[in-house]
């Protein structure tokens, strides 16, 4: 299984790393470098791998007898950090890897939910258009009332229209 086809079954972003290598991006989120957080790659044709990095020695033992339980298998192993090798057909093994790299997970929405923001973008550009009308008409020296533009009157002076006071 390819990452990209990983990625799409368990609802996940791939993105490029610095070497252009396609990656699934965990945590921090807010490393400098994509390659500085923890992430899911292609190990190989039929494997993938999981590179975990932590701050601390504890989390990073933790996280591997975790992770070697339903049946990872360890190909690197630092001081706070390593790598672990997966099957991505086997359900529990794929879990497991996502959950510790802290990978994020696309929302997924319902056909009905599609049709519901399908119809409130249409009455959100209907009411911005109808709002650019009626501020296009207000500079134009119209005004609106019940929803319809209408010339302004010219006001009468209150000398009774000769211009003396």
């Amino acid at each position: 299984m390819t990452l990209e086809l990983f990625a799409k079954t368990h609802h996940l972003k791939t993105r490029l790393d610095s070497c252009s290598e396609s990656i699934i991006a965990g945590k921090p989120r807010k490393a400098a470098r994509q390659e500085d957080r923890s992430h899911i790659f292609e190990d190989s044709a039929i494997r993938l791998g999981v590179c975990l990095l932590f701050t601390s020695a504890r989390k990073w033992n933790n996280v591997r007898q975790l992770l070697m339980a339903p049946g990872c298998a360890v190909s690197q192993n630092g001081d706070r950090e390593g790598v672990l090798t997966f099957d991505p057909g086997n359900l529990p093994q794929a879990k497991a890897a996502i959950k510790a790299a802290g990978c994020k997970t696309r929302r997924v929405c319902s056909p009905a939910q599609l049709e519901v923001l399908a119809r409130l973008k249409t009455k959100a550009r209907q009411s911005r258009k109808n709002d650019s009308e009626s501020q296009l008409s207000i500079q134009m020296g119209e005004t609106t009332q019940g929803g319809r533009a209408m010339q302004q009157k010219p006001q009468e002076s209150h000398c009774g229209g000769n211009g003396e006071c």
